[in-house]
C-alpha cells in the first residue's frame, strides 16, 4: 500500500476498498494502530532557555548589538565569548527559535508558558483520526499513542476542542498491581529454556522462583525488631528501583534473563539471592544516570532521556553531578535540604524558611521532585494508619522549570529514589558510600507504620546528630 499523505480523495478510494473487504468477511471494521508518531518531528527544548550555555548567567540576556541578527544574545562579559550562544538557544537544538517555538506573549513575560509545533501537530492528529472515523462511518478506526507532554499546553490553547480531545483520548497507565500481574504472566508464558525452574512456573506464588530460582531478597540495610533483614519479592525490588514504567521493568527482566547461565551454576540459594540483588542494584545505577555511557547513542539513562525537559542549568552534567556529590544520605530532613541548597546557590547558609522569599536562583530538590527522583513522607504524629511514601507518577512528569514548588516543611521527610541512591554511589562518589537509612525500606508506595514515624521524629529532636546517624544510618 503506497503512503497517502494529504490526498483526501485517495483516502476515500481506500475506504471503498476496505469497505468491500469488510463486507466479504465477518469483520465489522478495520483498526489501524500507530506508535511513535512523535519520532518524525524534532522537538525543541521544553522551555525558553534561561541561561547561556557557557556563562549560565540568567540576567545576561539582551538583544544582539548586530542589527542583522534579530535573536536574543548574551552580553559579552566575564570572559563569555559572544559567539558562544547565538540566540541563547543553541542548547535547545539547531531548530530552536526558528519556527518550532510559538509563544502567545511575544515579550516572554512568562517564559515557561510555552507550546511548540510538536504539540500542535500531536493534538491535530487526535482530531484528524477522529474525523476519519466519523467521515467513514466507523469502518476505519485509527488508534495511535502520543506522549503525555502533548497535552501540557498553555491554558485554553486548544480552545473549543478541549472537551472533544479529552473525550476521545485515554491515558495508558498501569498501577503497581497491574505491573505485577503482567510481570508474573510473562514468567508463566516464558519459554521453559529461559527459566531457572520451569516446573513451578504455573504454581501461584512461585513464579519468581521459576524465573530465577529464588523467592525473596533480603534488604541489605533494613532490619525488623528481631534483628532480621526485611525481605521483598523480586518484583518489589525491581519496581522500587524503576520509575513505574513498563519499559523499565522490561529492561530489568531482560537483564536478569541474561544472568540465568550464571545463576544455574550457583547452588546455594542465599548466594543466588545476593547475586540477583547485586545485579538489580548495579543495573539501577546505570538506569538513572550513567556518565560513562553518556555519549554512547546505544545506551541511555533516565537523566539523559529527561534532559530535554530540564532548564539549561540542570541540563549540564557538571551541575547535576555537583548536586549528586552533595547528597550524602538517602533520607533527608528540612535542615539537610537547606544545607545542600545553600551549597548549590553559593551561600554560607539558608536565610529563610520560605524559598519564595529567598533570592536563590536554583531549587535543586524541587527539580528532583519534578523528575520523580525525590519522594516525600508526611509526619503525622496523630495518625494511627500507615503513611505511604509518595513519588511523582511517571505520567505526571513533564516540562520542568526553575520555579520552586517544594515547600520546606518540618512535617515532612524527603526520600532519595533508590535508583538515584545507587547512581550517586557508582557515578559520583568514587567508592564512598552514601548513608543508607535503616528503619524502613524506601520506595514508591511503600507504607511506613505510624509508630515508626513517631519514634523517628522523637529521636531526631532528642538525640545529637552523631547519635541519630549511628542509630538510623548504615
Amino acid at each position: 500500500m503506497r503512503v497517502v499523505t494529504s490526498d483526501y480523495d485517495e483516502l476515500t478510494h481506500l475506504h471503498r476498498t476496505i469497505d468491500k473487504y469488510i463486507k466479504s468477511t465477518s469483520k465489522k471494521f478495520i483498526a489501524v494502530f500507530i506508535d511513535k508518531t512523535d519520532q518524525a518531528i524534532k522537538q525543541a527544548n521544553a522551555e525558553m532557555p534561561s541561561d547561556c550555555t557557557i556563562c549560565l548567567k540568567r540576567d545576561a540576556i539582551e538583544k544582539c548589538a548586530i542589527e542583522s541578527k534579530t535573536y536574543d544574545f548574551c552580553i559579552s562579559e566575564n570572559n563569555c565569548s559572544e559567539s558562544c550562544c547565538y540566540g541563547c538557544e543553541v542548547y535547545a537544538g539547531i531548530h530552536s527559535n526558528s519556527n518550532l517555538r510559538i509563544y502567545i506573549d511575544r515579550h516572554y513575560t512568562s517564559p515557561w508558558e510555552h507550546i511548540n509545533l510538536w504539540q500542535y501537530l500531536q493534538i491535530a492528529l487526535v482530531l484528524a483520526s477522529n474525523q476519519i472515523r466519523d467521515d467513514f462511518l466507523g469502518s476505519i478506526k485509527v488508534f495511535y499513542t502520543i506522549r503525555q507532554e502533548a497535552f501540557c499546553c498553555e491554558t485554553n490553547l486548544s480552545g473549543e476542542h478541549v472537551e472533544k480531545i479529552h473525550g476521545i483520548t485515554q491515558d495508558l497507565y498501569y498501577t503497581t498491581e497491574e505491573h505485577k500481574r503482567i510481570f508474573l504472566d510473562c514468567i508463566r508464558n516464558q519459554d521453559d529454556s529461559l527459566l531457572f525452574n520451569h516446573r513451578v512456573k504455573n504454581i501461584m506464588g512461585r513464579e519468581e522462583e521459576a524465573f530465577l530460582g529464588i523467592l525473596k531478597l533480603n534488604h541489605p540495610y533494613v532490619k525488623n525488631k528481631h534483628g532480621e533483614h526485611e525481605t521483598e519479592t523480586i518484583f518489589e525490588s525491581i519496581f522500587r528501583h524503576s520509575f513505574d514504567r513498563s519499559r523499565d521493568i522490561q529492561k530489568y527482566g531482560k537483564m536478569l534473563e541474561g544472568c540465568l547461565s550464571e545463576l544455574r551454576n550457583i547452588h546455594d540459594v542465599n548466594k543466588r539471592e545476593e547475586y540477583v540483588k547485586k545485579r538489580i542494584e548495579l543495573f539501577a545505577a546505570k538506569l538513572v544516570y550513567n556518565k560513562d555511557l553518556f555519549n554512547n547513542s546505544k545506551d541511555s539513562s533516565y537523566y539523559k532521556e529527561k534532559m530535554k525537559f530540564l532548564p539549561n542549568y540542570w541540563h549540564s552534567q557538571e551541575n547535576f553531578e555537583e548536586l549528586l556529590r552533595n547528597i550524602d544520605r538517602n533520607l533527608l530532613f528540612v535542615d539537610d535540604i537547606s544545607r545542600i541548597c545553600a551549597i548549590i546557590n553559593r551561600k554560607k547558609s539558608c536565610t529563610t524558611d520560605d524559598c519564595h522569599q529567598s533570592d536563590c536562583n536554583r531549587h535543586p530538590f524541587s527539580m528532583l521532585r519534578k523528575l520523580g527522583l525525590l519522594g516525600t513522607l508526611k509526619i503525622n504524629m496523630s495518625n494511627e494508619l500507615p503513611e505511604e511514601q509518595s513519588f511523582l507518577n511517571s505520567r505526571e512528569i513533564t516540562y520542568i522549570n526553575e520555579v520552586h514548588d517544594l515547600f520546606k516543611d518540618k512535617g515532612m521527610v524527603y526520600l532519595i529514589h533508590p535508583a538515584l541512591t545507587k547512581s550517586i554511589e557508582k557515578a559520583t562518589r568514587e567508592g564512598t558510600n552514601i548513608l543508607h537509612f535503616n528503619a524502613f525500606i524506601i520506595g514508591k508506595g511503600v507504607e511506613v507504620k505510624p509508630e515508626m514515624i513517631r519514634q523517628l521524629v522523637s529521636d531526631k529532636e532528642s538525640m545529637s546528630e552523631k547519635e541519630f546517624l549511628k542509630k538510623y544510618y548504615c
